[in-house]
């Protein structure tokens, strides 16, 4: 029915989204070999926009190129991939759908194939099912990619998107740092759950 609680308006902060069905974010891999957005991205998120969903998250898009998950990924780390997000944001958005982009590193769980180097995790523990060597990011390094988070953050909102969703699951690295099992670290980035 018209009058069911998913079909009603709901407000986020400044923002009013349309209905309350939210396409959460799901990764295809399907980028061009740069990150940058494909066709077939923009077709499948042009699917959804036209039906009719309150709010879109676009899957993971890397901040750097050491927080790729696979040479697919979508990245958004330099001016390069603006052009290609901004159309997916305007594209989403043209048809009144919040539009949400996640940004993520893939941390210990990376691959040293797609990634370019050695998965870099908070202490070198990493993903046993994958058995790729990793190594402990030192404090500099942690606030470099703090850094790219925020430099992706503000590409994000100059293409256009209503907001960022930081990927905190699945083992990647924000999700390590929040982790007791995977953060060992005793100085201001581990320890209590504050640190950490």
């Amino acid at each position: 029915s018209d009058n069911a609680i998913w079909n009603t308006p709901i407000k986020i902060g400044k923002f009013t989204i349309k209905n309350r069905i939210l396409f959460p974010p799901l990764s295809g891999n399907c980028a061009e070999k740069d990150g940058s957005v494909s066709s077939p991205i923009m077709n499948y998120y042009h699917h959804l926009a036209e039906g009719e969903v309150g709010m879109i998250v676009v899957s993971g898009a890397a901040v750097c190129p050491e927080g790729k998950g696979s040479d697919r990924t979508l990245c958004l780390y330099n001016e390069e991939h603006i052009p290609g997000f901004k159309k997916l944001a305007d594209m989403i958005k043209k048809r009144n759908c919040f539009s949400i982009i996640q940004l993520m590193h893939v941390g210990g769980q990376g691959n040293p194939s797609f990634m370019g180097g050695t998965p870099v995790c908070p202490s070198g523990l990493g993903s046993k099912a994958l058995g790729y060597k990793t190594r402990a990011l030192t404090v500099k390094e942690i606030e470099q990619i703090r850094d790219q988070f925020i430099y992706s953050s503000f590409l994000a909102r100059s293409d256009g998107f209503d907001g960022v969703e930081l990927h905190l699951s699945h083992g990647y690295l924000l999700h390590e740092f929040l982790s007791r099992h995977a953060n060992k670290r005793n100085d201001k980035y581990g320890g209590t759950i504050e640190n950490r």
